[in-house]
């Protein structure tokens, strides 16, 4: 028995079949499969969004809570909204309401039924929604993951530079990212010609 591993050699070598390549696979260590993964891999998002919502789903964000097993003393409470409350990542994604405020109107425009829940579930349930890569599919991955990043980025910028745009102005630059990315996209065109760029979305 290979260690760590499930296979044995002698079955190998009773096939007559041995070769160092099957064997190298057997070794390698069987990792936790991650539901999540075409939300990052299989996902059309930018780039710069796409690498936030990896280091997200694997909560690797220096939030406050994170900074503090690094000694790193900083205001605690969150930024973004007025609550008072610790900035951890379960408040972050999604009980702060900014980040639940853009996630929520955007599913809205869309068209989409669904009540935002605590991180967990909401992971749960993009993976559920997206699993057949159909163009809406795609699309609810590109707002997730834009979401994502300017929640971030809005954090990141009222704590550290003193700059503030509303969940509104964020909401804005999303969906025209979203109409943007869509002229490259001819699958995403029915869909993108059904929704008005801005007026849901100034009515916030």
């Amino acid at each position: 028995m290979v260690w760590g591993c499930e296979y044995d050699v002698n079955e190998f070598c009773k096939q007559g079949k041995f070769s160092i390549k099957k064997l190298n696979i057997a070794a390698r260590p069987q990792l936790q499969k991650t539901p999540w993964k075409r939300l990052v891999l299989g996902a059309d998002t930018i780039p710069r969004h796409q690498f936030i919502l990896w280091l997200t789903l694997n909560q690797r964000l220096a939030t406050v809570d994170r900074l503090a097993k690094w000694k790193i003393d900083v205001p605690k409470d969150c930024v973004l909204c007025t609550s008072q409350k610790e900035e951890m990542f379960d408040h972050l994604f999604f009980e702060c309401e900014y980040a639940k405020s853009i996630w929520a109107i955007l599913l809205n425009w869309l068209g989409e039924r669904h009540s935002i829940e605590s991180w967990e579930k909401e992971v749960q349930w993009l993976t559920k929604r997206t699993n057949n890569g159909r163009p809406r599919a795609q699309v609810v991955i590109f707002l997730f993951a834009a979401t994502i990043y300017y929640t971030w980025l809005e954090r990141n910028m009222r704590r550290f530079q003193k700059q503030y745009t509303t969940y509104a102005g964020r909401i804005r630059e999303i969906v025209l990212q979203l109409h943007i990315k869509g002229q490259q996209r001819s699958k995403w065109k029915t869909l993108l010609d059904q929704l008005n760029s801005f007026s849901t979305c100034n009515n916030v």
